[in-house]
Parts: structure tokens; sequence; C-alpha cells
């Protein structure tokens, strides 16, 4: 199961992937872009590390148990991330 939670890198907000705001890109209607529903700021989504309570940005992702793990360097290999 890959990862449900984001973090905003200007603002710090950390929610879950519905809760995302979306409009269509007013330069390309074949797209959409993505914001921040608390700073409603553009393009500052990142994916979170799926452990409870980190708020940092992951960095890594990898297959284990049959789904997708996100974490960041300091949780990687406490999820079972090895090299």
């Amino acid at each position: 199961m890959a990862s449900d939670r984001t973090v905003c890198r200007e603002c710090g907000w950390m929610g879950r992937n519905a809760q995302i705001l979306s409009a269509p890109n007013p330069f390309d209607p074949t797209d959409e872009v993505n914001g921040c529903p608390n700073c409603k700021a553009v393009s500052s989504l990142l994916v979170a590390c799926q452990v409870d309570k980190c708020r940092k940005e992951a960095s890594i992702g990898f297959p284990k148990d049959g789904g997708y793990v996100n974490a960041c360097g300091d949780h990687a290999r406490g999820l079972g991330w090895t090299t």
C-alpha cells in the first residue's frame, strides 16, 4: 500500500491525499494543479514518511509485504529497507 500522507514544504501542513486541493491547470486544460488546503500554495506538496507523527519528506520507497512503503532516511531501516 502506497503512502497516503502528504506534507507541504511551505507551511508544514500534513494530511491525506483526499484533502489536497485540485483545479484545472490554466495553461494546459488536459492537466490539473494541486495545492495545499492550509496555505493554498501550488506545487508545494511532497510525499511524507509513513511513520506516524513524522513530518519529513519521504526520501525512499520500496516494496514490502505485497505493498509499497515510503519513508524518510531516519525511518527506512526500521520499516524494513535494506541495501
